[in-house]
């Protein structure tokens, strides 16, 4: 059987009783303000690891499909082509 993740709006609320927010989260762990939040919609293992610290969990709890039973992983699930970063443009003008 496989172990569920937490939902979104488990997560969120676990933040908000204790007295905190995912901006103050975000910010707290020196990442972008909407970093937490997008955290609960697609892999940022700085984010998640943030968000579990705050509510006293392992980031391998709240998204076990992220990451190997052990606990290892970047936050992104098995299988899942990374993006590349675009490149600035660079054009002189």
């Amino acid at each position: 059987m496989a172990i569920k993740s937490w939902d979104k709006a488990g997560i969120k609320a676990a933040v908000i009783a204790r007295g905190l927010t995912l901006r103050g989260v975000s910010l707290a762990a020196g990442l972008p303000r909407d970093a937490a939040s997008q955290a609960l919609h697609r892999p940022w293992a700085a984010a998640e690891a943030a968000i579990a610290a705050a509510i006293g969990e392992a980031p391998a709890t709240l998204w076990p499909d992220r990451y190997d039973p052990h606990g290892d992983g970047d936050g992104t699930p098995p299988d899942t082509p990374r993006r590349r970063r675009r490149r600035p443009c660079t054009t002189n003008v």
